[in-house]
């Protein structure tokens, strides 16, 4: 235990003052998460989230204050210059910057945010168990794990308590309060891992240019993180992972009682993030935990650490019974999470990149294992990502994990595997005078050919850089949708390609759509037990985001335009084909113009 006494020896204020911040950000995101569930599966109104919050964070602040009252060793903080305390905060300005003056929408999120800006203007009911943004009112949701998510709803009811458009609130506020603590997060980690502070301060530093330099896929870490930081799936990468790997991996070696609370905590947080943490953290927080227990030298304390921490599935565990209870919507149709050519390689892929950037990762891996073979936490914690990287591809083994996963979510499981940290570390040790020259060299030839070869496009780019902004919108989409905003009347039924149902819907929640995703509309149909008009309205969905303009055939539309009371056609639409069908109809339609490359209809 040599290396937790040196740890406890280099106790500074600094570390104090990160741990209270993140504890304060576990209790909130637990308290809020927790709230969230007893006004859902109670089914009050949704105004009662407000008092069950304030009660909850007295309950969950009072428990921490109690068992975690004393975060990290308990010897004095050693005193020390206030320059680590300003570097730190620059890393935070400068992560929370990158909020500010970045722009890489993600039509996700209509999935998720649509029904949380639902419930926020529908106050005195209970939260829907429905899919909110088609016409119809009791089609079933997208899954019932997307029915547990409860950041969406947090942020929604927040920004009507305090007056605020909901979206901005979602995309500056939460965005913004992620990547400041970015930052405080990796340097928990990297302090846990027995780094100094110089060291630890390089390890963000170098965190944070390797999330800026991957963005060679859709998926890759820097655009799922720092470019999309107000999803909740992004936020459980960005924040919870790392911090499962750093309350882990010290709770294997200490087995504190605070740091289970924390993981307990950070648990609930985690499902309330996102679906995907019924999997995700379960593999790879166990998967760090064996590994600590398997370099633990045969040494009883971490087993017997390992039988408490498996405490933390509790909670997943029950609310797992509760998705496959009657009370949620029963769904049998799950095919669009399917794929017939199903690859664990191409799925690891789409996050990790090319076979260069999986070469020179596992380069780094190794070169890194090498160089610190004989300090036991940050070996576990090498021998854990080296795991990561393989237990997903094994023949055989993935046509296991794939059956709780799905195909279309396999590749989160690639973020199990943390490429950030180990960047971080190389950095780290660039600065760490412990390191002898030949290491320095090694390491600052990785860094170079990572940013020179092999991630070709770097995240932060010309394209994703933009000026001070409300909303994480489509700038063209934008002009277009504030303008429908203002001529869609009150619960208006609206018939639009997805472009624009995506971002209209999120700026009037009470808008419905006869066509949102056209597979994400399909499915909804597929389990309403109506297949049939699935197939009907994936049709006009693909009718409205791509009109023909030779032999249009917009009759499809007829049985729909008694409900709507908005059209919306691209530019190239076949007007004059368009404008018969709706003479047809028997309704007054007029034309109100093109806007930003939209061609508008309206009701009469």
């Amino acid at each position: 235990m040599a290396h937790d006494e040196t740890t406890q020896r280099d106790y500074t204020g600094l570390d104090r003052l990160v741990a209270k911040i993140i504890d304060a950000f576990l209790v909130f995101g637990a308290s809020a998460t927790l709230a969230y569930y007893l006004v859902f599966f109670s089914r009050l109104p949704a105004w009662v989230w407000y008092p069950a919050c304030v009660v909850a964070l007295i309950a969950v602040g009072w428990l921490f204050r109690r068992i975690a009252g004393q975060p990290g060793p308990q010897p004095r903080p050693k005193p020390g210059s206030s320059g680590p305390l300003v570097a730190l905060i620059l890393l935070c300005l400068l992560s929370f910057s990158i909020n500010l003056f970045t722009l890489r929408p993600d039509a996700d999120e209509f999935c998720f945010y649509h029904r949380a800006l639902h419930a926020a203007e529908h106050l005195a009911q209970p939260i829907s168990l429905h899919h909110t943004a088609h016409d119809l009112r009791d089609l079933p949701p997208i899954s019932p794990a997307h029915l547990l998510s409860t950041v969406e709803i947090a942020a929604a009811l927040l920004a009507k308590a305090l007056h605020l458009p909901a979206m901005t609130v979602v995309h500056q506020g939460l965005g913004g309060l992620t990547l400041a603590l970015l930052p405080l997060v990796y340097f928990l980690l990297f302090r846990i891992l027995g780094r100094d502070v110089w060291p630890s301060l390089a390890g963000v530093a170098g965190v944070l240019i390797f999330l800026a330099l991957s963005g060679d896929t859709h998926q890759a870490w820097g655009n799922f993180t720092i470019l999309r930081a107000w999803e909740g799936k992004c936020v459980l990468i960005a924040l919870g992972l790392p911090l499962f790997w750093a309350f882990i991996s010290r709770f294997m070696r200490r087995g504190e009682q605070a740091d289970l609370l924390r993981l307990h905590a950070l648990m609930l947080l985690s499902i309330g993030l996102s679906g995907s943490a019924f999997f995700l953290v379960p593999y790879s927080g166990g998967l760090l935990a064996m590994v600590s227990c398997l370099t633990g030298r045969a040494n009883g304390h971490y087993w017997r650490n390992l039988a408490r921490l498996t405490t933390v599935l509790v909670t997943p565990a029950i609310l797992a019974l509760a998705v496959v209870s009657p009370f949620f919507v029963a769904m049998s149709n799950f095919a669009v999470w399917s794929s017939p050519n199903f690859s664990s390689l191409r799925a690891m892929a789409t996050v990790i990149g090319s076979p260069q950037a999986a070469a020179l990762h596992a380069a780094l891996s190794l070169l890194l294992l090498y160089h610190h073979w004989r300090d036991r936490r940050i070996k576990a914690f090498l021998f854990y990502a080296v795991a990561a990287a393989l237990i997903p591809i094994m023949p055989l083994l993935d046509a296991l994990i794939v059956k709780v996963t799905m195909a279309k979510a396999y590749w989160r499981l690639a973020y199990a595997i943390p490429l950030p940290a180990l960047y971080g570390l190389a950095a780290a040790c660039l600065v760490d005078r412990k390191n002898s020259k030949n290491a320095w060299w090694a390491l600052l030839i990785v860094v170079v050919c990572l940013g020179l070869f092999v991630l070709k496009q770097p995240a932060i780019n010309q394209r994703v850089i933009h000026g001070l902004h409300q909303y994480k919108f489509p700038p063209k989409q934008l002009v277009a949708v504030e303008h429908l905003s203002r001529l869609a009347s009150q619960n208006a039924v609206i018939l639009a390609p997805a472009q624009v149902a995506w971002w209209l819907g999120l700026l009037r929640p009470d808008l419905r759509f006869v066509a949102t995703f056209p597979m994400e509309t399909k499915h909804a149909f597929d389990n309403y037990g109506q297949p049939e008009e699935g197939i009907k309205r994936r049709q006009i969905a693909a009718f409205l985001n791509a009109p023909p303009v030779t032999n249009p055939n917009p009759e499809a539309l007829r049985p729909y335009l008694t409900r709507a009371s908005l059209l919306v056609l691209p530019r190239h639409a076949p007007r004059q084909a368009v404008e018969k069908a709706l003479a047809a109809s028997g309704e007054r339609w007029s034309f109100h113009g093109d806007n930003a490359g939209w061609l508008i209809w309206l009701k009469e």
